[in-house]
């Protein structure tokens, strides 16, 4: 596999400065379900989201991200959006507010990344549900004692726009905690993802001894001195947790297939993990993520040398070596130029 060094460099210091993030062994929920709120029409839409987790050298940050679309006739430059968290029943634990400035042009999808500031959330369009746990599962909790609840899914609002002619628009009615909403449904698979970062998922192989429990992307901020003054960075990698093993091992390969906006796999990339992994547990660590030769562009990810935009990722178990000696080989993945496999 082509490595990014230097990105595997910056992720790999950054988590030994801390022993916290040498080895965590952690439980993960799903990860939430993403949703327009369908009972509160607004001149604004949400169009799709993407989940993201940050390191920003002190915890991790998990980042649930927007794009929009305006539907008036004039410009948008801020919208306000009311995320609400659901547990399992579609009962409201906590709505948290998002202000979100920019230029939303009639009819453009826009979405902003953020990352280039010296925030996460730079732009506004980032809510960031933070646990301290690696992954794209968020739990809530109501404060110091009280338990934490698996957030099932989030269900978003628009609340307020304010255009640049000077007129706006408010909503007649906003979600409150303790409300109780339908939970939404995932919506059904598809290879071809049109735009937006990469989604990633997982996929299991039957009769795997090793389950990839979660698969995601982290952006990890840093800094390093040039010609004495301090530049700041932000590099991208992709990470996965495991667990479900079978019997105690020592190196979990994972496959990364990337897949094309068109639904074609661009390239497979691997992931290896090492440590001393354990029955009855599951592992996410910074230092089981890996750089990918591309770069992001706005909210586009492009893969390789040809810069071929990502649309979806799929994380499945390739390898697995036992500490007592033995090995599992699982089906190879498909190569570049086919059609994704459902």
């Amino acid at each position: 596999m082509s490595r990014n060094r230097a990105t595997r460099a910056v992720l790999c210091a950054t988590a030994l400065a801390s022993a916290l993030f040498a080895l965590q062994a952690t439980v993960l929920a799903a990860p939430p379900i993403v949703i327009e709120d369908p009972t509160r029409p607004a001149p604004v839409s949400i169009s799709d989201s993407s989940l993201d987790v940050f390191f920003d050298q002190t915890d991790y940050r998990g980042l649930v991200c927007l794009a929009l679309v305006d539907h008036g006739t004039a410009t948008a430059t801020r919208i306000g959006v009311d995320a609400a968290l659901l547990d399992a029943s579609g009962t409201v634990l906590v709505v948290r507010t998002m202000r979100i400035r920019g230029v939303f042009r009639p009819g453009v999808r826009t979405a902003y990344s953020g990352y280039g500031g010296s925030e996460a959330t730079s732009n506004g369009n980032c809510l960031d549900v933070s646990d301290g746990v690696p992954g794209t599962s968020f739990h809530y909790s109501a404060g110091r004692g009280a338990s934490w609840i698996d957030v099932a899914a989030i269900v978003a609002s628009v609340t307020e726009v304010g255009y640049d002619d000077g007129t706006t628009w408010s909503a007649t009615s906003v979600p409150h905690a303790g409300d109780q909403l339908a939970l939404p449904t995932a919506a059904p698979f598809v290879a071809a993802v049109p735009y937006g970062l990469p989604i990633m998922t997982t996929k299991q192989s039957p009769g795997a001894p090793v389950t990839v429990v979660d698969a995601y992307p982290l952006d990890s901020r840093g800094h390093s001195m040039i010609m004495g003054h301090r530049v700041g960075f932000t590099t991208r990698a992709l990470c996965a947790a495991i667990g479900d093993l079978a019997k105690p091992a020592n190196d979990v390969r994972v496959a990364l297939t990337l897949v094309d906006r068109t639904g074609n796999v661009a390239g497979v990339e691997t992931l290896d993990l090492r440590g001393r992994f354990d029955v009855g547990k599951t592992y996410a660590s910074m230092l089981w993520c890996e750089g990918v030769s591309g770069r992001s562009d706005g909210d586009t990810f492009l893969y390789g040398p040809t810069l071929s935009p990502i649309g979806r990722i799929i994380a499945s178990p390739l390898l697995v070596q036992f500490q007592d000696g033995t090995s599992w080989t699982g089906p190879p993945p498909q190569t570049a130029g086919q059609p994704l496999l459902p």
